[in-house]
């Protein structure tokens, strides 16, 4: 599924290359915004969007969808590989949830007042 997803993803990045490469740049049309040639259509100077534009748009939103989804698939591999990680090398599960358990240690304080004996040589 991932390889799919990697090959399609670099399709879509290769037509939208090729599509934004065909199309005409914005300098070209300055001289029908200023009352030149079809100045006087519905769409104003600019002219109604390209089927080139509409077809970017198209391969720019299938483009982020396979990023997208080759994010999730990477994260839920980086998990699967973690869990298999923590079984072949034996090491216990670690639970977020419960708390962590402490041995107590000894209190300083043992109720006398006088100094620990110390040993003679």
């Amino acid at each position: 599924m991932e390889t799919v997803l990697v090959y399609v993803h670099f399709l879509l990045a290769a037509l939208m290359i090729a599509l934004i490469m065909m199309q005409q740049g914005k300098g070209s049309e300055m001289g029908a915004s200023f009352g030149g040639g079809s100045s006087n259509t519905m769409f104003g100077a600019a002219g109604g969007m390209s089927f080139f534009a509409k077809a970017t748009a198209v391969l720019a939103t299938l483009f982020f969808i396979t990023s997208f989804a080759l994010a999730l698939t990477a994260r839920n591999q980086s998990e699967l590989s973690l869990e298999s990680e923590i079984d072949l090398l034996g090491l216990p599960e670690i639970n977020e949830t419960a708390p962590a358990q402490s041995e107590e240690l000894p209190s300083l304080d043992q109720g006398t007042d006088s100094a620990p004996a110390v040993p003679e040589f």
